[in-house]
Formats: structure tokens, C-alpha cells, sequence
């Protein structure tokens, strides 16, 4: 153990006494001294020049392939409590467990603060002195850094908070790979040129880094929302086969992103992001309140406490803020009342009447067709608050009228008439969320065919 540690700090100096050595120029000193401290079998130090030059750290640490730590080197001459503090703001919030080192000092991180700093040789003047009485602390403190417990999430507020480092971390990986990729060539270029052609014309890269990293952060989400199996095994590749049917649009996404050809540049972080979402009870966490948040809508406060994280000055310009569930309660039934009164519609918002409609195709084809004559829209609908709060009135109706037919009715006059218009893509997938999870309680059951009507 000490041998090493000597030997480490003996190549560390023949590398400076050089004058031409570089930050990177100490990564294999490290690889090497990283192989020959105790370990427990399994556990690897990898350093992958293609990830760190698009913000990973330099080294990740895996037993059996599964990510345990990462390790952040400096150079000799750095102090580590100001370079690059962007940089380190950005890794503390992503990464649970984080090593910073200028190959001298070593401060050892667990969920955001720092644990331990172990000085294992100084430099002044051009000269570096060891100090061996300090080997023995780095080498447990290292040992500690192995062992270290995946962070305890235990509220919504944790894991927003942890989900927005991933997505600050993600959205910049992706603005480097756009900025080296003038061309629009890789998965990721093809990606932006894709939104650009069909979504958004002229589409900036920050803007599309933003709307990308925030789809796939609550991608994930939904996938393991929906994941059936056990926790512990939920990974990126499990993504796509438990992302919901009623969300085309991830799915189709998540199919490349759960692939082993999906970018080497993201992989590595999606992959931290399921390990994550494995390590928690999700469930658990996202019905977990307080008295005070007795009434709160856990996907609101949850959604909101993650922007406010994320990216503060969007959710104040786009005007993300959680709705009191009383407020709600009476708008929805103020309409269902008006339905009533005013339009002489006695089911109200739960009328399953239909009416024909005249349509003109593209080729200016009409033909009549019957619709709902009434229809539920939310043009800013945000995580579905509203929403869902109809489809709970309507179906508290529907079982008190005709309770055997809570399915048929969901399937065929429910979600064809229920719209709403959204502009970002996290609040869209956690409305697709949280409908699914209403749907379900109020006992709706797909069709046993496997054909489901898309939520709008």
C-alpha cells in the first residue's frame, strides 16, 4: 500500500521535473496507482479520453461494469478549491461520490460536501516534498470511496435536486458535442438538424441541449415509474421496454437511447441517471408528504422543485408554479356546473354525447364523422393538474351512474376528448405520468387486445 503510493508520487515527480507536462499528462501516474491500491475484485479505473473531452470526469470507477465513483484530476500546480469552480459546482450536484485531486491533495466528496482532505506531498519553489505519514489515510479514505453507499434519496426534493445535476451535466455535453460538430454528423447533430427541420426552424443549440437533456432526465423517470420489475435491476436499456405505449414520442426515443449504439458521449451519464433512479423506491418517494403538503400535487411540487434547480429563470418566464388543489377543485366543477346550467348539457363534463362534425381532408375531401360534443382542452396544461382533477369528477360520476363500465367509458368517450397543449418536455412527460397513474386508480384497465387510445 505505501509502495504504491512512493512509487506514484516517485513517477508524479519525473513528471514535473520534465517542465512539459500537462494536466493530462498525470492520468496514467493515476491509472496506475488506482490498479495497485487494495480493491475488491471487479472494480476497474477507466479513463476515457473520447468522454473527457466532452465534460465527463476523468476517471470512472465500475465494479462488474456498474459505476461506483468518479475522479476529477487537476493539475500538480492547481488548488483544487479554485479551479475550475463551474466545473466543480456542476459535478458535486450530478455525482454522489467524487474524488478532486492535483495528484498532491485528495479531497474525498459524498452527496455534495466533502468528507475527508488528505495532503500526501506539497510543492514549493520547484520542489516537492512527500509527507508518508499521510499514505495510510489516503489509502482508507480511498478505500472508503469504494464502499461508499449509493446517496439516499428519501423525498421528492432529493431526487429533483439530484435529477437536475444530471440535467445540467447532460445539457452541457451536449453544446460541446454541437460546437465540435459543424456538420450536423453525429447522433447527436442529426438529432438537433431532425428538430430544426420538423419541430422548431432555426432551433438554437443551447435551446435544443435544454429541451434534450430535460427529455431525457424525466424520460428515465417515466420508464422507471412504469418499470415493473425489481428496482435494483432497472438500467438504460430497460428504458424503452417499460416506457408507457400512450407516450409514442419517448418511446420512439428511447428505443435508440437504450441501444448500444446510442452516443458513447451520454452513455455514461444516462447510465449514473438509472442507477440512480435504481437505488431508490420511487413509489415511495413521489407519494411521501408532509402535513404541510397535505394536499399538494407530488408531481407539481415535485416538477417545480426540479426547474428551480435546474434553471430558475424558466420557471419564472414560463410561469411554472403549482396550482392550490382547492383552486383547481372549484374550476372544474365551476365548468361542469356551466356545462349544466348554461348549455342544458345534464351530464355535464361527463356527457358522452356525440355529434356529427363536418372535416375537410388536405385534398379538400369533407366528410361528416361523430364527435364528443364535448371536449376537455387545458392550453397550458404543465404536469396535468387540471387534467387529472376532471378526470376525477368525471369518473366519480361515471361510477356512481353506471359503475360497471369505468373501462369502456375511459377507453371511448374519456381519452378521446382529453387535450392538452404543452410547450416543454419535462411537464409533458410527467402529465403523461401522472394521467396513467389516475387512470389506473380510478380503475381503468387498457383493452386485452393491447390497443390503447393516445392521451393527446
Amino acid at each position: 500500500m505505501t509502495a504504491s503510493i512512493s512509487q506514484f508520487l516517485s513517477d508524479v515527480k519525473k513528471l514535473y521535473g520534465t517542465g512539459e507536462a500537462r494536466e493530462g499528462s498525470y492520468r496514467v501516474a493515476l491509472g496506475k496507482l488506482f490498479e495497485s491500491l487494495p480493491r475488491e475484485a471487479g472494480i476497474k479505473a477507466i479513463n476515457e479520453p473520447k468522454h473527457t473531452e466532452v465534460g465527463a470526469p476523468d476517471f470512472i470507477i465500475q465494479q462488474d461494469n456498474l459505476t461506483i465513483g468518479y475522479v476529477e484530476a487537476k493539475d500538480i500546480t492547481s488548488d483544487l478549491n479554485k479551479a475550475d469552480k463551474d466545473q466543480k459546482k456542476r459535478y458535486l450536484s450530478a455525482f454522489g461520490n467524487l474524488i478532486y485531486t492535483n495528484c498532491l491533495v485528495w479531497q474525498f466528496y459524498h452527496d455534495g460536501e466533502m468528507r475527508k482532505e488528505v495532503e500526501i506531498a506539497t510543492l514549493a519553489s520547484g520542489k516537492l516534498t512527500t509527507k508518508p505519514s499521510a499514505y495510510g489515510d489516503l489509502a482508507e479514505w480511498y478505500d472508503n470511496f469504494l464502499k461508499a453507499p449509493p446517496q439516499k434519496i428519501s423525498s421528492p426534493k432529493d431526487l429533483a435536486e439530484r435529477m437536475a445535476g444530471k440535467a445540467r451535466l447532460i445539457k452541457e455535453i451536449l453544446l460541446e458535442v454541437l460546437d465540435r460538430d459543424k456538420k450536423q454528423t453525429t447522433s447527436i447533430g442529426l438529432q438537433h438538424k431532425a428538430f430544426q427541420d420538423h419541430l422548431i426552424d432555426n432551433l438554437p443549440k443551447d435551446t435544443f441541449a435544454e429541451i434534450y437533456a430535460e427529455t431525457i432526465v424525466y424520460g428515465m423517470f417515466s420508464a422507471r415509474l412504469h418499470y415493473n420489475g425489481n428496482p435494483a435491476k432497472f438500467t438504460r436499456s430497460l428504458a424503452y421496454e417499460s416506457m408507457p405505449r400512450t407516450n409514442p414520442f419517448l418511446r420512439h426515443l428511447f428505443k435508440e437511447l437504450g441501444s448500444d449504439d446510442f452516443d458513447h458521449n451520454l452513455k455514461w451519464i444516462v447510465d449514473d441517471l438509472a442507477k440512480v433512479f435504481a437505488s431508490c423506491d420511487l413509489y415511495a418517494i413521489m407519494h411521501s408528504k408532509s402535513k404541510k403538503e397535505e394536499s399538494d400535487d407530488p408531481f407539481m411540487h415535485f416538477y417545480e422543485t426540479f426547474l428551480a434547480t435546474y434553471n430558475p429563470a424558466k420557471r419564472k418566464s414560463h410561469g411554472v408554479w403549482y396550482t392550490p388543489k382547492p383552486v383547481v377543485d372549484f374550476i372544474v366543477r365551476a365548468v361542469d356546473e356551466v356545462l349544466k346550467t348554461e348549455f342544458k348539457i345534464a351530464e355535464g363534463i361527463a356527457s358522452n354525447q356525440r355529434i356529427d362534425w363536418l372535416v375537410e381532408d388536405e385534398d379538400g375531401t369533407k366528410t361528416t364523422k361523430k364527435v364528443h360534443r364535448v371536449q376537455i382542452l387545458d392550453p397550458a396544461t404543465g404536469t396535468g393538474t387540471f387534467l387529472a382533477e376532471a378526470c376525477k369528477h368525471i369518473i366519480g360520476w361515471v361510477k356512481k351512474s353506471t359503475p360497471s363500465t369505468v373501462s369502456d367509458y375511459i377507453s371511448n368517450h374519456l381519452i378521446p376528448r382529453l387535450h392538452g397543449f404543452e410547450v416543454m418536455m419535462a411537464p409533458y412527460a410527467m402529465c403523461h405520468n401522472k394521467l396513467d397513474i389516475t387512470l389506473a386508480n380510478l380503475g381503468y384497465q387498457p383493452p386485452k387486445n393491447g390497443r390503447q387510445n393516445r392521451l393527446s
